[in-house]
Order: C-alpha cells, then structure tokens, then sequence
C-alpha cells in the first residue's frame, strides 16, 4: 500500500471513504474494474496503514522512553 499510495495517504480524514477528491485522484488512470477493486480493498489498506501508524508511534515511544531511562540512570552514575 505504501509503495503504491504513500506511507500515510489513507489516514486522513478525506481517506475515510472511498470517495471524494483522494479516492479520484489514486483512482486516476485505472480502468473500471480496477477502480472497483480499489474501492473495495480501501478499508483494509486504510486499517494497514493506521496499524502500521501506530505500532511507528509505540515504536517512537519506546525509543524515547528508553533513551530517557538511559540518561537518568548516566546522571545518576556519574554522581
């Protein structure tokens, strides 16, 4: 979905249906039976990409709080 779409395209608001000014313009160029199966297989990429959305923000948090973790304990070695 991100090779074809973009990594966070169909997290917008405007991305909740498969209808309207972004749905037209990934639909762009594509026959009509594919543009069909685009509109079908919206929810699932949309759901894709909002889970691959959040496991980067568990990600990033993690990362912060151990980089965190790591400097409190440097301060407290170093006293």
């Amino acid at each position: 979905v991100a090779e074809r779409f973009g990594e966070r395209t169909l997290l917008s608001n405007a991305a909740c249906e498969p209808s309207g000014r972004l749905f037209e313009s990934l639909a762009k160029g594509l026959q009509l039976q594919e543009s069909q199966h685009l509109k079908e297989a919206w929810p699932a990429m949309r759901a894709a990409q909002q889970l691959a959305a959040q496991e980067r923000t568990v990600a990033t948090l993690k990362q912060a709080e151990d980089t965190k973790l790591s400097q409190r304990q440097t301060s407290i070695m170093k006293q």
